[in-house]
């Protein structure tokens, strides 16, 4: 059975884990820091028994509730822990009066058929792409593009 469980700081060893596993760049030592102690975010893991197989960073921003991070360790997906945790982030927008979700995903995060493809998904989730951010990401040593994703609270 998943359990969906706040996360501290004592959990950073398990997140930064769990980001190695389901990103190929992961958060900074300072981006930790900041998600679990000096920020408004929101971070939750998803367990089986003890074992963490996902987890998901979010932060509110004007109006809408800014996904930074939801992902699933690569042999748990498919079993619908990625939408258990979209459901949790649903949820407090709906409690604290936020009227959109909101991920701005990497460029080469949204190329069809490749395995990393995450705009069908959040398609599936109800998310449009509206934006094109340029240079918005620094990563592998140059500047990407990010497709802003929104969609309202369900």
């Amino acid at each position: 059975m998943m359990e969906l469980v706040p996360a501290s700081a004592k959990d950073l060893t398990a997140l930064k884990d769990l980001d190695l596993k389901t990103y190929h760049y992961p958060l900074s030592d300072e981006a930790w820091k900041r998600a679990l102690v000096d920020s408004p975010c929101v971070v939750y893991t998803l367990r089986i028994s003890r074992t963490h197989i996902g987890y998901m960073v979010a932060e509110p921003k004007e109006l809408k509730l800014s996904v930074h991070r939801l992902g699933i360790v690569p042999k748990y997906r498919g079993m619908g822990g990625g939408k258990r945790l979209l459901k949790r982030v649903d949820e407090l927008a709906h409690d604290t009066s936020y009227t959109h979700l909101q991920a701005v995903i990497p460029d080469i995060h949204c190329i069809p058929n490749d395995p990393d493809n995450v705009s069908l998904w959040l398609k599936f989730q109800g998310f449009k792409a509206t934006k094109v951010l340029s240079n918005y990401f620094y990563m592998y040593g140059d500047y990407r593009d990010g497709y802003l994703f929104e969609r309202k609270v369900l």
